[in-house]
């Protein structure tokens, strides 16, 4: 009987290194993951401030966007007016001046 139950502990006690082993392996899992989990997480605040980055330029883009805009709005109006005050001068000159060059 002791030789049966010393047979028995020593498979117990196999097992239980079996076991031991296979936690060991967990937790260097566990570590590895825990690591990528930070690692993504990491690169998750970096994608963050990267988008409010293209944000801020994509509102600076649409002010200036906005300036260019009525820039060339003023042009056109400049360039409509020009060209009205040149055809009255010449309008001016044809009808009330004798066309004396």
């Amino acid at each position: 009987r002791l030789t049966t139950m010393e047979t028995r502990l020593i498979e117990v006690d196999n097992r239980l290194k079996v076991i031991e082993n296979g936690q060991a392996e967990m937790k260097a899992d566990v570590k590895t993951v825990q690591k990528d989990t930070t690692d993504l997480k990491i690169e998750l605040t970096e994608v963050k401030g990267d988008i409010k980055t293209l944000d801020s330029k994509f509102d600076d883009m649409n002010k200036r966007l906005e300036k260019v805009e009525g820039t060339q709005k003023n042009q056109i109006w400049t360039l409509i007016t020009v060209l009205s005050g040149s055809l009255l001068a010449v309008g001016f000159r044809s009808f009330f001046i004798d066309n004396n060059p």
